[in-house]
């Protein structure tokens, strides 16, 4: 369907910081810093404001980049913001991209009470040496733990994301939680 078949519209938000950039990515991002999370969260209010229309939101995505990096505060902002300036669904899907290594089961928690219903963690592989060639900074029990927590904090919908395919990756390789 079409945005004029639906009369809804999706919005996206590249969160273009990370604590470091994996060798792999091609997407946008530079080091995150205090001062830029809180002067990227007022730019993209700023924006919103800017651009405010009737047309009737189904989907916010926070992809980036490392959108766990802004405070569960700064997410909640952007989304009241939003809601104000764009008609929200009252089910809408509002999704956060996460690195296993960038949140803690309080912060989940935080961002379910903020309006995250989704969280989409890259996790990449549990298999320590591909964590280690694409350069992650979590462990594959981390990754583990930080689904569990995000179950624990109420997201109900939860994606990961995982690469096939790497260089030296064998078949049947192991790519599932043991």
């Amino acid at each position: 369907m079409t945005f004029c078949e639906t009369g809804k519209a999706g919005l996206y938000l590249h969160v273009p910081f990370c604590r470091r950039k994996c060798p792999y990515c091609d997407f946008y991002s530079v080091p995150a810093q205090a001062e830029m999370l809180e002067a990227y969260t007022e730019a993209v209010c700023r924006n919103l404001k800017q651009y405010a229309d009737a047309v009737p939101m189904d989907t916010v995505y926070f992809g980036g980049g490392t959108p766990s990096l802004l405070s569960p505060q700064q997410i909640g902002s952007i989304l009241e913001t939003a809601a104000a300036c764009f008609p929200l669904a009252a089910d809408a899907e509002v999704t956060l991209e996460a690195n296993p290594a960038t949140v803690t089961r309080q912060q989940l928690s935080q961002l379910r009470a903020a309006g995250v219903n989704r969280i989409s963690f890259g996790v990449q592989s549990l298999e320590p040496e591909q964590l280690r060639y694409l350069g992650r900074l979590h462990t594959a029990d981390e990754a583990i733990r930080t689904v569990e927590d995000a179950a624990a904090a109420g997201f109900q919908s939860i994606s990961c994301d995982l690469m096939l395919a790497l260089p030296e990756q064998t078949p049947p390789g192991r790519f599932l939680i043991p």
